[in-house]
């Protein structure tokens, strides 16, 4: 992973006011099943002078269903020369994008969750540790992990699906033999690592490649080649 590089989605804003469709009033209980997310597609514009930034809403029971739109939405970034990037939605269930939502909100605080920018864009494990990783300690990092594992049975995938470049093309049955091939254990240290990418500050920290390496494992046992090259960790 480069990690002097950010992704594409951390250089363009979101025009829209979150706020308005909610994916959940109130908290469910964690893995309870539900209806697919709706589809929802917000229109973007590049970085700029122009360019208006996204904000939170300053209610907290707004705030939730932001923070679970950004799990449960289609996100379509229109891109200069009229190209779109598409994002799909990191979760499929309604419930547990709202049970995130409130849970870190319970967790670390309405104030805390404005702060990191949850529900700003789509959810990215790359993007979140690149714009927050000077923010995030190794404590606060591993509650933001137990949320999601608290509320999603397909928490890993969170984690698999976007951990890099190009782990977005990774199909579904490929990131789901990954997740399964990974211990817990290692999963949540990895999540929590990419989270607050010590490694980026910290020279005593536990290098990059040698904390994924169960997870390329995994991947390597799973993918298939063009997946595997596809993926950028560099």
């Amino acid at each position: 992973m480069n990690v002097n590089k950010a992704p594409k989605t951390l250089v363009i804003v979101a025009a829209l006011a979150f706020g308005g469709t909610s994916c959940g009033d109130s908290e469910p209980a964690a893995g309870v099943a539900s209806a697919s997310c709706n589809s929802k597609e917000f229109a973007v514009q590049e970085s700029g002078p122009a360019a208006t930034r996204p904000t939170l809403p300053t209610d907290d029971n707004a705030l939730v269903a932001a923070v679970a739109d950004s799990f449960c939405s289609t996100f379509v970034y229109k891109l200069p020369g009229g190209n779109t990037l598409t994002r799909p939605p990191a979760l499929s269930s309604n419930s547990e994008a709202a049970c995130i939502g409130s849970t870190l909100i319970r967790e670390l605080s309405a104030d805390r969750v404005r702060q990191l920018g949850f529900g700003l864009s789509s959810w990215s494990v790359l993007g979140f540790g690149l714009a927050n990783h000077s923010l995030v300690d190794r404590q606060e990092a591993e509650k933001i992990v137990d949320a999601f594992a608290k509320c999603s049975k397909n928490w890993e995938l969170l984690m698999i699906k976007s951990i890099t470049e190009g782990a977005d093309k990774i199909s579904d049955a490929s990131a789901r033999c990954t997740s399964e091939r990974l211990a817990d254990v290692d999963a949540r240290a990895i999540f929590a690592g990419e989270l607050d990418r010590a490694y980026d500050e910290d020279s005593a920290a536990k290098p990059f490649f040698d904390s994924v390496k169960p997870l390329i494992s995994a991947m390597e046992g799973c993918l298939k080649q063009d997946e595997l090259d596809g993926l950028d960790w560099d």
